[in-house]
């Protein structure tokens, strides 16, 4: 018997209606890295970018790759709540096998890219720090990898909203464990050892300056 699919694949990331009146997803996992993969190569056509604008960054053209698609991959992380994924009941009834907390509807001020940044800032940054993600100063280059995260996941055109409890819009257990089991899943792809050494190796301060910077370009 096969085991399990991973909780990540029973969140959908687009969804449209089917011809016989139910509804058809493209998985969030697979979204986010199609636009991991666009960005990636985006880079790959766009030299001049690269060497003018992001060479603030302390890295090389491959590892600045790698560093910009791990952002990108994130970009929809507040899909994973479960009011953004209510919006197609029939979908979340299908993959998720209940029906969605009423007490969690989606709307007013804060869209999924709003709900990233929550998660972003009260769990998936806390993880990062604990776990070492960027080596020892992982907890002094939090506020530059702050910049990273809000410009990537304030994808709309407008910064994100901040400073409501992430657990009024996701179920915090199946949530909370899916995101961070997708971030898992990924990291190695994207951030390798030679991008986070160099990283690692920034001036907390400095990379904060670059970050913020740079994050305007994203």
């Amino acid at each position: 018997m096969p085991p399990p699919l991973p909780g990540y694949f029973s969140y959908w990331g687009k969804a449209r209606a089917a011809p016989d009146g139910g509804a058809r997803c493209h998985l969030l996992a697979w979204h986010a890295l199609d636009v991991a993969a666009v960005g990636a190569e985006y880079l790959r056509r766009s030299p001049e970018l690269v060497a003018r604008v992001f060479r603030r960054s302390g890295l090389e053209a491959a590892q600045l790759e790698r560093w910009l698609a791990f952002w990108l991959a994130l970009h929809d992380l507040g899909k994973f709540s479960e009011a953004f994924q209510s919006q197609a009941p029939e979908l979340f009834r299908a993959l998720r096998q209940r029906c969605a907390d009423p007490a969690k509807p989606y709307g007013g001020p804060l869209r999924h890219d709003s709900l990233g940044m929550l998660f972003w800032s009260a769990v998936l940054r806390e993880r990062l720090v604990a776990q070492r993600w960027i080596g020892p100063q992982s907890l002094d280059l939090a506020d530059g990898l702050d910049c990273w995260a809000r410009a990537c996941l304030g994808h709309h055109g407008q910064p994100p909203t901040e400073g409501d409890d992430w657990r009024q819009h996701y179920a915090e257990r199946p949530d909370r464990e899916a995101a961070l089991g997708f971030v898992d899943a990924i990291r190695p792809l994207f951030l390798a050892d030679d991008v986070v050494a160099a990283i690692a190796a920034q001036d907390p301060t400095a990379f904060w300056r670059a970050s913020r910077e740079l994050s305007w370009w994203v």
